[in-house]
């Protein structure tokens, strides 16, 4: 007979209402945010607000390249519309980083 596998995960829920200071005071700790902010400075970071379908499809090569080189489970692995759609979910939330 063949089992079925269920994957027992946590999901994390942030609410977006409170506003990006908001977000970027109490959910990352103070050594993210420094890093984050070194990281635009050595490496000239500049935002993308409203991601063209180009910057979409370098997030999932380079997001699923990431997923591949520390063998996350297939879980992570998502499809190129779930990518289109969370992107056009949260257009107007959302930020980019570009390098």
């Amino acid at each position: 007979s063949t089992e079925s596998k269920i994957l027992d995960r946590t999901t994390v829920i942030i609410n977006l209402s409170e506003g990006y200071q908001a977000l970027w005071n109490n959910y990352y700790s103070t050594n993210a945010r420094n890093m984050v902010r070194k990281a635009q400075q050595f490496y000239k970071a500049d935002y993308v607000y409203a991601p063209k379908a180009k910057d979409i499809e370098t997030f999932i090569e380079l997001y699923n390249h990431s997923m591949i080189k520390v063998n996350a489970h297939a879980y992570y692995l998502f499809s190129v519309d779930f990518f289109f759609n969370f992107f056009e979910t949260l257009k107007n939330n959302l930020i980019l980083f570009t390098i």
